[in-house]
C-alpha cells in the first residue's frame, strides 16, 4: 500500500506486439503521461526494454523514467520480465554492476 491507499497496476499496450502488454503502477503511468511522454510504447530491438518517446524527442526506457535514474545508476528488473514495470519490481544499482 502507498500513503494514499492500495497500489493499482494497469496494462499498457506495446506497439507492434498484439499479445504483449506492460504492467505499470497507475500512479507512475499518470506521472509519465502528465510529464508529456507518449502512450505509444515499444520494445527495444533486443526485446529487453520497454521504450517511450519523451517530450524532448529522446527514446528512453520506461523503467528509467519511473525510477528517475540518476547518473551512474541503472535499473534492474527483479524478475527479469521487461514487461513488469511495477515499482516493486524495479531496483537501482550501480551502472557498472554486473547484470542480474
Amino acid at each position: 500500500m502507498s500513503e494514499l491507499g492500495p497500489v493499482v497496476s494497469v496494462l499498457v499496450s506495446i506497439k507492434g506486439q498484439r499479445s504483449k502488454k506492460a504492467r505499470i503502477n497507475k500512479e507512475d503511468l499518470d506521472n509519465l503521461l502528465w510529464g508529456g511522454c507518449t502512450s505509444r510504447w515499444f520494445l527495444g530491438c533486443r526485446g529487453d526494454n520497454v521504450l517511450v518517446h519523451t517530450p524532448d524527442e529522446r527514446i528512453v526506457p520506461v523503467c528509467a523514467l519511473i525510477m528517475k535514474t540518476p547518473k551512474g545508476k541503472r535499473v534492474v528488473l527483479k524478475d527479469g520480465d521487461p514487461l513488469n514495470l511495477t515499482r516493486d519490481n524495479l531496483i537501482l544499482v550501480e551502472a557498472n554492476a554486473a547484470n542480474g
